[in-house]
């Protein structure tokens, strides 16, 4: 990557924007890393979150729906709010990837503020009926690629603080997280 960085000016433009998905993926595997080190230390995933960082709830979700082509959005207003944005980021995508992958069209992404919680309910045309998470994951555990990613969104969650809850038809992941206003 250093190599790259170096040489940057001099690289093709397909070249310098592979350049910066590659030195995005490695920055997310730094701070996976550094993450996973100090949780099987036991200091557990809240005294390695990132400082919540103010931005605009729009501009975050236009950044996310830009990875997600397809993907229809609504938000009920545009506020400033904190958020542990890499973890936070991290849960949405999860679960649009899921939607993505795993749904029926069309996906959509809702997003609201209420009592300092921010509220994402991520929907697709699918049908998986209201089940408890937990048999949901282990139904899903045994098809190739699902139910790992679940888990980790589940239980990162509930470290920020927040909710992972589903309801049936259509399909809907509802994801609760604490944000300050």
């Amino acid at each position: 990557v250093e190599h790259f960085r170096r040489d940057f000016d001099s690289l093709s433009p397909d070249a310098q924007a592979g350049f910066g998905e590659l030195a995005d993926s490695v920055q997310r595997m730094r701070q996976m890393a550094e993450a996973s080190r100090h949780y099987l230390a036991g200091d557990g995933i809240r005294d390695v979150l990132e400082a919540p960082v103010k931005i605009t709830l729009s501009d975050w979700l236009w950044h996310i729906a830009e990875a997600h082509p397809g993907l229809t959005f609504c938000l009920d207003s545009d506020l400033e709010v904190e958020l542990p944005l890499y973890w936070s980021s991290l849960c949405l995508n999860n679960l649009l990837d899921n939607a993505f992958r795993h749904g029926k069209p069309p996906v959509r992404l809702c997003a609201s503020c209420r009592n300092g919680r921010l509220i994402l309910e991520i929907s697709d045309g699918g049908d998986l009926g209201v089940k408890a998470l937990p048999q949901l994951r282990r139904e899903l555990s045994s098809r190739a690629g699902m139910g790992l990613g679940l888990s980790i969104v589940q239980r990162v969650t509930r470290r920020l603080g927040g909710k992972l809850a589903l309801s049936g038809r259509p399909t809907t992941f509802i994801l609760e997280l604490p944000c300050e206003q």
